[in-house]
């Protein structure tokens, strides 16, 4: 399991809800929403979605906060996401990339590939 998230600045900027869904349906149109009693009663969860590609697989859920997302599944897919949720935060936000572990933590700069996220991330190991 992995998560992405930033710390909210000052001002309370979060990745809105409604953002959130639009961008995913946009660029991300064959991802299925979860519904909220499939993801299973937490506090923590907002939006969840899948991603079935023909090789790999990822399930995702945002953080009711809007300050990040939990991923679980292939590397390929889940570093597609982290480079994806890092284009929603403003430059100026620095973004977090972990596991639940926190056994490696990368800062993930503004305008980062999926390839880039898979070579820090590879580096680590």
């Amino acid at each position: 399991m992995f998560l992405t998230f930033f710390e909210p600045p000052a001002d309370g900027w979060h990745v809105r809800r409604d953002d959130l869904l639009d961008r995913l349906s946009r660029e991300w149109p064959d991802a299925r929403l979860v519904p909220s009693a499939e993801m299973g009663k937490s506090e923590m969860r907002d939006v969840g979605w899948t991603y079935d590609s023909s090789e790999e697989t990822v399930e995702c859920w945002s953080a009711q906060s809007g300050d990040g997302i939990s991923l679980d599944g292939d590397e390929g897919m889940v570093v597609q996401f982290v480079s994806w949720f890092r284009r929603l935060v403003p430059r100026e936000i620095d973004v977090t990339f972990c596991d639940d572990m926190y056994s490696f933590s990368l800062m993930i700069p503004p305008g980062s590939s999926p390839g880039d996220v898979l070579r820090m991330y590879s580096e680590t190991a």
